[in-house]
């Protein structure tokens, strides 16, 4: 059954007013490390471990910081 409102996208139903993830998705200092201290993989796009040399899924060297939102003064 599908929404009045809103849409499907990614095969995930979005309806409007439901909470988005934005610039203070974490509300506090745990949550914002587990989730945002992460590297990348730019081949496959896993997560991995901030300490990895490697990608965890297809081994590829080539792994980036994710990247965070600039906090606004």
């Amino acid at each position: 059954m599908r929404p009045a409102c809103g849409g499907v996208r990614n095969g995930y139903i979005q309806l409007t007013g439901w909470p988005s993830r934005g610039a203070d998705m974490a509300r506090f200092p745990e949550a914002e490390a587990r989730n945002l201290i992460k590297k990348i993989c730019m081949n496959c796009n896993a997560r991995n471990a901030i300490r990895a040399t490697r990608c965890r899924k297809c081994g590829y060297k080539g792994l980036r910081i994710k990247t965070r939102e600039a906090k606004k003064a």
